[in-house]
């Protein structure tokens, strides 16, 4: 038998787009094949969310699917697809599964509801579906085949229900998100799952950026000898055929090439390039500074969209050194793109004498540093809107963490790349993307960030010789420190008895609590770690308990 892995794109509620993309690619492989495979609800893209709670989103889905079922009769090759199911008992209510269709010449052969729904993190399927309560396997075309739906593979238990059944083959199809060591994660998953089977698996997943959540692909095949037989292509759409039956392990090979830099970087690129065009824009805007945050989202734009898609502006002020601007021009010029300038400072003297009258005596403070960051924000955000580009933000993780941050300020933003990369981390990406091209990039150049961006002491120079360090503690402390408070989720206790310096811990516990209320003001940026700051962490702003 011949199976077609289909590894697509799929954008959340365009449901013509979606269909169309699938008729055309079923279209193809209509002959070739016995079975086309698609991922995990590609017929409303994934996550859909609230949409589930429409009632008329749920009519045209199951319009869409009698379309692709027309679309199969008469032809040699089923369709196996994710999507919504919506199933009334005879009292006219309805139960919404998360299903795999099974479509064959003209009709709905079989339907597959998925067992283990998620409910962690970013997923909230216990929202909107009802779970089955077993695993189905069907014989088609001479295979004893067993549909499983991404978290049902998860699951070491369902291994076990799967042993009393007859089975030749098992497809899982999936909408399984990127992060931090993910794949390697998914492979040895799946390995155990088949550690008493010693079956073929199918593993496809989707490959694209909805929101904060970014799909990888990287699907894969492991054979009865429970080694990887076939792997499809990182962040990227992708297809192969596959040929198997009852008695031998899928011939063919693969191998993932990617280093964990790379898909990291990848990731970046993918999320802020269908964040772009899957919300109709083409081109962005950067406040570029000199320093290696708006360096590395600069880049990142470049290799994303291409560089005349990017526009880079610098707002400097007399706190702006000279050498800063270098920097910023120098990056600008290793990328081709024009470095556009709007000085601030006689609109911060302006603001300046406006507040004169209620400011009194009072010192100068962080409140002055703030209104240049806001300043900066006001011009870009007005730039965005006047020509249509898409305003992208430029804090680190490590800064959202503690507050070093302005609201409203360098804050605004539609997207920011790099929201969810540490500081630390942030440096060890803009080496290894001057050393390498993504092979994901649009922008076929290396050598990229100035070599004075990346080792010069960081600085937001909103004051006379300032430095992070005046601020907070040294990076290389405090990303470890962030990384145990939120991603291990750790107490200060806990993080103390790590043999770190009790005084500083204390200082970033309270930083980081205390500014809450900044995070969630913050705009979204592409899920990379365990514990993003866009739905795997969520806590009320208003919240006594600290440790």
């Amino acid at each position: 038998m011949h199976i077609q892995l289909a590894q697509l794109n799929f954008t959340i509620g365009d449901l013509d787009k979606n269909c169309k993309k699938i008729i055309d690619f079923y279209s193809k492989h209509q002959n070739s094949s016995d079975l086309v495979i698609f991922s995990e609800l590609a017929i409303s893209g994934y996550p859909p969310e609230d949409l589930l709670l429409k009632g008329y989103f749920l009519d045209k889905i199951e319009g869409k699917i009698k379309l692709l079922a027309d679309h199969t009769k008469s032809k040699k090759a089923a369709i196996l697809i994710g999507s919504p199911v919506r199933i009334f008992d005879k009292y006219g209510s309805a139960a919404l599964f998360n299903s795999a269709i099974l479509i064959e010449n003209g009709f709905i052969k079989e339907l597959f509801h998925k067992k283990e729904l998620p409910n962690h993190g970013v997923f909230d399927e216990k929202r909107y579906f009802t779970a089955s309560n077993n695993l189905k396997n069907i014989k088609f075309r001479g295979l004893n085949i067993a549909v499983l739906i991404c978290e049902d593979i998860w699951n070491l238990k369902n291994s076990f229900l799967l042993i009393e059944q007859e089975i030749d083959l098992i497809i899982s199809i999936n909408s399984s998100p990127f992060e931090h060591n993910k794949l390697l994660t998914r492979i040895d998953r799946v390995k155990k799952f088949n550690q008493n089977l010693q079956k073929n698996i199918i593993y496809l997943n989707q490959v694209g950026g909805n929101d904060s959540l970014i799909f990888d692909g990287s699907s894969f095949v492991i054979g009865k000898n429970n080694e990887l037989a076939l792997s499809l292509k990182e962040f990227e759409e992708d297809s192969a055929l596959i040929e198997i039956d009852d008695y031998s392990d899928i011939d063919s090979s693969g191998e993932f090439f990617m280093s964990e830099e790379e898909r990291i970087y990848s990731a970046l690129i993918l999320g802020l390039r269908d964040y772009v065009s899957k919300n109709d824009f083409q081109n962005v805007v950067i406040g570029l500074s000199g320093g290696i945050d708006s360096a590395l989202v600069a880049t990142i734009a470049a290799d994303a969209l291409g560089i005349k898609n990017v526009r880079l502006i610098a707002l400097p002020s007399k706190y702006n050194s000279s050498q800063s601007f270098i920097d910023a021009k120098n990056l600008s010029d290793n990328l081709s793109i024009n470095l556009e300038q709007i000085p601030i400072q006689d609109i911060f003297n302006e603001v300046e004498s406006s507040l004169q009258s209620i400011f009194g005596g009072k010192d100068v403070d962080f409140t002055e540093e703030n209104i240049q960051s806001r300043i900066r924000g006001l011009l870009l955000m007005a730039v965005s809107n006047k020509f249509g580009n898409l305003l992208l933000s430029t804090g680190n993780k490590s800064e959202l963490a503690t507050g070093y941050a302005t609201l409203y300020g360098d804050m605004n933003g539609a997207y920011n790349p790099i929201k969810d990369i540490y500081k630390t981390e942030l440096y060890k990406l803009s080496k290894w993307r001057n050393k390498n091209i993504p092979r994901i990039s649009k922008l076929q150049k290396d050598n990229i960030i100035p070599e004075n961006i990346i080792v010069k002491e960081p600085t937001a120079e909103l004051r006379e010789s300032q430095k992070d360090s005046d601020s907070l503690p040294d990076y290389s402390i405090l990303d470890q420190i962030l990384y145990l408070i939120i991603e291990e989720q750790m107490s200060e206790e806990q993080v103390i008895s790590k043999n770190f310096n009790p005084e500083i811990v204390k200082k970033v516990v309270k930083l980081f609590y205390n500014n809450e209320f900044k995070r969630r003001q913050s705009v979204i940026g592409p899920k990379i770690s365990k514990m993003s700051f866009d739905g795997d962490r969520r806590y009320q702003i208003t919240n006594r308990f600290k440790n």
